[in-house]
């Protein structure tokens, strides 16, 4: 008798439909790991903001004196500086690279008190969510609307 190296056709088979169950449920896994990545880095951004303008509030009233907090829509950037002008930066963040600032450069006046004097609304997008976070005038009225 002679001896027949090589695969049947069902081990073929059975093979390949292994290797497609394997390789369809890695990829649905990447993709649930990316969007949760992403979901996390948006979380991060709007609370990040929150504390941001939380913290600029508290340095206004420890350090006694006025303050001024730039939204830089463009380059999704934010920044906290004390009445001296720009060379006084105090704090700067930066939104991550899945989140964009929406709206027009915006600047919030904050009194020697920790108090906001010109409320305003900044909105940020990630995907299709769109978060509000309401800057209303006086102590601490900071709302995030989802």
């Amino acid at each position: 008798m002679r001896k027949v190296k090589g695969f049947t056709l069902i081990e073929t088979v059975i093979s390949i439909f292994i290797l497609t169950l394997v390789i369809t449920i890695t990829t649905s896994i990447s993709t649930v790991n990316s969007n949760l990545e992403k979901q996390i880095a948006y979380d991060s951004d709007i609370y990040e903001v929150q504390n941001f303008l939380t913290l600029s509030k508290a340095a206004c009233r420890k350090e006694n004196v006025n303050g001024h907090i730039l939204i830089n829509s463009k380059d999704e950037e934010m920044y906290f500086y004390y009445d001296g002008g720009i060379s006084s930066l105090f704090r700067k963040i930066n939104l991550s690279k899945n989140s964009d600032c929406l709206g027009k450069n915006t600047n919030i006046y904050l009194d020697d008190d920790g108090k906001i004097k010109s409320g305003t609304t900044i909105s940020i997008k990630n995907d299709d969510d769109i978060t509000k976070i309401t800057v209303g005038v006086g102590v601490d009225t900071i709302r995030i609307d989802e």
